[in-house]
């Protein structure tokens, strides 16, 4: 994995968001993910074009998948909690 390319440097700024995703109320996760929205856009293009290396794109798609990963477990729980009773649980 190339240590010196962006993708690389980017790869702190998605874990402190995901960090972030955890602490946030599903309120704050829309707009997280509001805000976001265009960069991660981006990415998966970027990733997915012809010429973008194996490298660069696997590491583009765990960026923002794990970012991803974490806003569906954080909104999973708050759906389970908040709709248990609603479904005789």
């Amino acid at each position: 994995m190339p240590t010196n390319s962006l993708d690389s440097l980017d790869q702190p700024v998605w874990q402190l968001l995901a960090t972030i995703a955890v602490q946030a109320n599903v309120e704050q996760h829309q707009v997280l993910v509001t805000l976001l929205r265009e960069k991660i856009l981006e990415n998966v293009v970027s990733a997915n074009a012809a010429w973008t290396s194996e490298e660069t794109r696997q590491l583009k798609l765990a960026n923002i998948s794990k970012f991803y990963r974490l806003i569906t477990h954080c909104m999973a729980n708050w759906i389970s909690r908040h709709f248990s009773s609603c479904i005789g649980a």
